[in-house]
């Protein structure tokens, strides 16, 4: 089974959000959420986390997370 994680450059409209499931997506993490990056282990499964697109001369491009993934995110996830 393949588990694909998205990183997008960090937005202040991600202030107003709190980590935790969205539904039927996924999970999102923001400020002291904790992400895996390339190179962990799972301990369960033994598989190796890798980066498979992203990188321009060894250097992360994070996009902007697109205006339709916000809306969604934000319905679920908005600090009270």
């Amino acid at each position: 089974m393949e588990i694909l994680h998205y990183y997008y450059k960090y937005d202040t409209r991600f202030d107003y959000l709190i980590n935790g499931p969205i539904a039927n997506i996924g999970d999102f993490r923001t400020s002291r959420g904790v992400v895996v990056a390339p190179g962990c282990i799972n301990r369960k499964t033994g598989f190796t986390y890798s980066v498979i697109d992203g990188y321009d001369d060894n250097i992360p491009q994070l996009a902007n997370m697109p205006d339709w993934l916000f809306s969604i995110i934000s319905r679920d996830r908005r600090r009270n």
